[in-house]
C-alpha cells in the first residue's frame, strides 16, 4: 500500500521557524568560524537545501537568527543584576 506524506499547511514558516530556532544551539558548540549549513540543518531536522530556499543562504539565515527574539537576551535576563531602585532613578542614573 502507498505511503502518503502529509505535508502541514504551516510547512514553510515551521521549517523556518526550526532554523532559526537551530542557530543559537550550533553557533554556542562550534562558534561561527566554524558554523554551516549542513550543522544548522541537521540540528533542525531539515534538509540544507532550505536555507537557501527560504533565507537564500547561511547569511540570510544569520540576519533572521539576529532579528528574532533568540539571539537577544530577554528583559529578564537584562534585568537582573539591576539594582531594585532602578524605575525611580533619574535618566542620568539609569
Amino acid at each position: 500500500m502507498p505511503r502518503n506524506n502529509v505535508i502541514p499547511i504551516d510547512h514553510k514558516n515551521l521549517v523556518k521557524s526550526r532554523l532559526v530556532s537551530a542557530v543559537g544551539p550550533v553557533l554556542a558548540r562550534t562558534g561561527f568560524v566554524r558554523l554551516d549549513e549542513a550543522l544548522v540543518a541537521q540540528e533542525a531536522g531539515v534538509h540544507k537545501s532550505n536555507i537557501t530556499r527560504f533565507f537564500g543562504g547561511l547569511p540570510g539565515l544569520m540576519s533572521a537568527f539576529g532579528e528574532s527574539g533568540a539571539f537577544w537576551p530577554t528583559v529578564e535576563e537584562l534585568m537582573q543584576e539591576t539594582p531594585r531602585d532602578f524605575p525611580v532613578l533619574l535618566p542620568e542614573q539609569q
